[in-house]
């Protein structure tokens, strides 16, 4: 199962796919333990203005330092996250958060927006980050990261079924 740590890393690792850069870094192990445990991440958009702020708060909510803060599950961060992924990804959505409530991990209740709603979403989302920065190679990152997000909460969730 993907507990807490779990969700933490996989904001950890959507912050650097995304900006290209760790969200903490020190010198010696002791300076970066202390900016994980004591200081927020720099703010993605300082890297990614053109960044969504919705795009930004399911980050900063995967890395709170309060675990009771975070998603409470894979589902919930899939379904957080499905707004900005592409059409196709919303199966996988469903899927996983019909295996967490499958096994009990979870209530079923998840607010996953209607299919029109959700691609609505995201083309308005696609068009804000077209029109507010040119075209960069990073646009493909972005993809690539909500992409891999995707896949990898589909694979924690079967590993949840299949456990």
């Amino acid at each position: 199962m993907v507990g807490d740590s779990g969700l933490w890393a996989l904001g950890i690792i959507l912050y650097e796919l995304v900006t290209g850069t760790p969200p903490f870094n020190g010198e010696t192990m002791p300076e970066l333990l202390t900016k994980v445990l004591q200081r927020p991440p720099p703010q993605l958009r300082n890297y990614r203005p053109d960044a969504p702020e919705g795009f930004e708060a399911i980050i900063l909510k995967c890395v709170e330092k309060d675990p009771a803060r975070r998603y409470q599950n894979v589902a919930e961060l899939a379904v957080a996250l499905a707004q900005f992924a592409p059409k196709s990804s919303r199966l996988s959505v469903e899927r996983i958060s019909n295996v967490l409530t499958a096994a009990g991990l979870s209530t079923g209740v998840l607010d996953l927006a209607p299919s029109s709603e959700a691609y609505a979403a995201r083309d308005a989302t696609t068009a804000q980050w077209g029109s507010t920065a040119p075209p960069t190679r990073k646009g493909g990152v972005v993809g690539l990261a909500i992409a891999g997000g995707v896949i990898a909460l589909a694979i924690a969730g079967t590993l949840v079924y299949l456990g």
